[in-house]
Order: structure tokens, then sequence, then C-alpha cells
């Protein structure tokens, strides 16, 4: 179903960048494709990479101290 979904946006864009070269006023016209831009491509909530995670500690562990002090060496 996602994939369908994309087909569509990205035929919809194509078609208003073809209107877009055919119209009188293209500064109207992109203003136009900014705002349907944010609308339809907006991004997906997300729980991966730590994503809206509130890290609290953030002092390296004991094991990362040893190996720091290892290579540094």
């Amino acid at each position: 179903m996602g994939s369908l979904q994309q087909l569509i946006q990205v035929d919809s864009l194509l078609a208003f960048i073809r209107r877009l070269l055919t119209v009188e006023n293209p500064t109207e016209k992109l203003e136009q494709l900014s705002h349907a831009i944010t609308e339809v491509f907006q991004l997906a909530p997300s729980n991966k990479h730590m994503n809206h995670r509130i890290l609290s500690n953030t002092n390296p562990s004991e094991y990362l101290k040893s190996k720091g002090e290892i290579v540094c060496a």
C-alpha cells in the first residue's frame, strides 16, 4: 500500500510541475507547490534511532572509561 501512495504522490507532483510550466504567474503557483508539499510529504512518526527519548545519563560507563585509557596510553 505504501508504494501505491508514493506513486500517486509523485504523479500528482509531476502533474503540478507540468501545469506550472504553462501558467502565466509561476511565482504564485510555486507558492502553492510549497504549501502542497508540506501537506502531502509529511514525515512519518518513528521510534527508531533513539528518537524522542530523554537521555538522562550521558556519562561514559566504566567499561568505556577503561577502554579509553587503554587506547590513549
